[in-house]
């Protein structure tokens, strides 16, 4: 079980854009955060291609580091600060989960309480599941669910709040109750339940009960209020080895599971604060006994995966509530990162350290904000330094070379196909899943164009590579390009299993052809 977070009085510094305050002398900082850190920085951003990277450390109660490195976006010249603002992903969900705490702890509601009882609309496809179903599984990806389920349907379509929360009875579970599938529906249930027991919007909660007792007045749940701000950060992701903006989806309906934007240094405040059993300065924002809560492991993720098993002893990841347990050289970790179109972010807490560290990235596709975070928790181990990017690079490279191949050899399949089975005109019409609703399949010339529903802005052409198979290439590069085969009973087309790119959902869809 987890101990609970050290109880030290928390000194909160003010800094100001890239200057670095700290009541800790410069003479107890490790060697590597002292003299060495800035230009393994500036190296690393270079080598990842990430344009912007912001990040802050706290130790023993006070901030010791707050500094932004490289630009808000790729060709420019405004720099990154502390204090720029960065989509977060799924490190919200940790804001998520201790929010909901609250809230239920002052109603008088216990974490494993049934869903049902606080959101009696609340439905699975499953009823013994919806019945069975607890808040504490939806915290920590016990649902039945699997990886990602939904996320293609829920997240950057049109779909509202009531809608979402209507489908979640129309998706089978892909794994079973009790194992861990990561979901992002939980914690959007999460977010209704919110509403639901504090009779206002998710951001407005959110405000009122934890961003403003810290000083977190940065930090904000709302995309409109993010895209507003004027020191933002903008998205980019490498597309064939070549930085581009990316086009930021909507994550307004899903914001509890990862629609919250904030900045090195707010997070600074955060991380402060569960660091200090809950307490920032002289109030206490939530209980130590929430934070054992949030913190202790509940379920096995695997085994560890690189780069934390590189040089070290890593054995086991497990999760808790918006935070995955790790063995790490002797010592716990507590983190969490998140991934969003064009953004990461990474949360990092070490207890019995009493350290915190947060990284900030406005790119998607590096592993900078792993390997960063693992050599600053070597120099306060007083470990050897060690050169991640580097490591990470030897795997992930590969990795991204092979993506490459595969997109190149599948192209050539394209080129080199013979004629469909039946004639193209006969793919084209209505194509309906019971969860998602409608696609439609029109003629193009010598291919198909697929539109969606609920995705007004989104399509994708198909190309025909053989065997009842097509080439998707969507016009949003984060789906990617993917095989979707259809079915051909008797000469007619009877449907198609439709797939994105497995970051986004691996599950696939299956669609009935409506005959006319």
């Amino acid at each position: 079980m987890m101990k609970l977070f050290a109880n030290v009085t928390s000194t909160f510094l003010f800094f100001i854009g890239i200057i670095v305050f700290s009541t800790v002398q410069a003479s107890t900082l490790p060697a590597f955060i002292e003299n060495g850190l800035d230009d393994d920085i500036e190296a690393a951003i270079a080598q990842w291609q990430v344009p912007g990277l912001a990040l802050s450390i706290v130790k023993d109660g006070k901030v010791v580091f707050a500094k932004g490195y490289g630009v808000k976006q790729a060709g420019g010249a405004s720099a990154v600060d502390a204090d720029t603002l960065f989509t977060l992903g799924s490190t919200s969900k940790a804001f998520t989960a201790a929010l909901f705490g609250k809230l239920a702890g002052d109603k008088g509601i216990a974490l494993n309480s049934q869903v049902q009882g606080v959101l009696p609309q609340f439905s699975l496809s499953d009823p013994w599941l919806t019945k069975q179903m607890t808040f504490q599984d939806l915290m920590s990806h016990q649902t039945g669910l699997g990886t990602y389920q939904g996320d293609f349907m829920f997240f950057d379509s049109d779909l509202s709040p009531n809608q979402v929360f209507n489908k979640l009875s129309l998706l089978e579970p892909a794994g079973s109750y009790g194992d861990f599938g990561y979901t992002n529906v939980g914690y959007f249930v999460l977010g209704q339940a919110i509403e639901e027991l504090s009779e206002a919007s998710y951001e407005d909660t959110l405000h009122k009960l934890l961003l403003t007792p810290l000083d977190m007045s940065a930090t904000t749940a709302s995309q409109r209020k993010f895209q507003r701000s004027s020191n933002r950060a903008l998205a980019h992701t490498l597309h064939h080895g070549q930085v581009q903006a990316a086009e930021v989806g909507d994550y307004s309906v899903m914001a509890a599971a990862g629609g919250i934007s904030s900045s090195a240094g707010d997070l600074a405040k955060w991380m402060l604060t569960l660091l200090n059993g809950g307490k920032y300065q002289d109030k206490q924002v939530f209980n130590p006994q929430l934070l054992s809560a949030m913190t202790s492991p509940r379920v096995v993720v695997g085994k560890a995966q690189p780069p934390y098993t590189i040089f070290n002893n890593s054995n086991f990841e497990l999760y808790a509530s918006g935070w995955y347990n790790i063995d790490y050289q002797g010592a716990e970790l507590l983190t969490h990162n998140g991934g969003s179109y064009g953004y990461t972010s990474s949360v990092t807490l070490l207890p019995e350290q009493n350290l915190g560290i947060a990284i900030l990235t406005n790119s998607d596709s590096h592993l900078l904000f792993e390997t960063l975070k693992l050599e600053i928790i070597d120099a306060f181990l007083g470990l050897p330094k060690r050169d991640y990017s580097v490591l990470a690079q030897s795997f992930f490279m590969p990795q991204l070379q092979a993506k490459q191949n595969r997109d190149k050899a599948l192209g050539e399949l394209v080129k080199n196909a013979p004629s469909p089975e039946v004639a193209l005109s006969q793919f084209a019409g209505l194509y309906r899943n019971k969860a998602y609703g409608g696609i439609v399949i029109t003629r193009e010339k010598n291919s198909l164009l697929m539109t969606f529903e609920h995705h007004g802005d989104l399509s994708a052409t198909l190309e025909y590579i053989g065997d009842g198979v097509f080439l998707s290439r969507f016009n949003k590069a984060v789906y990617g390009n993917n095989k979707i085969p259809f079915s051909i009973i008797d000469g007619e087309v009877a449907g198609m299993s439709f797939s994105v790119d497995g970051h986004v959902e691996p599950t696939p869809y299956e669609f009935t052809r409506i005959k006319e």
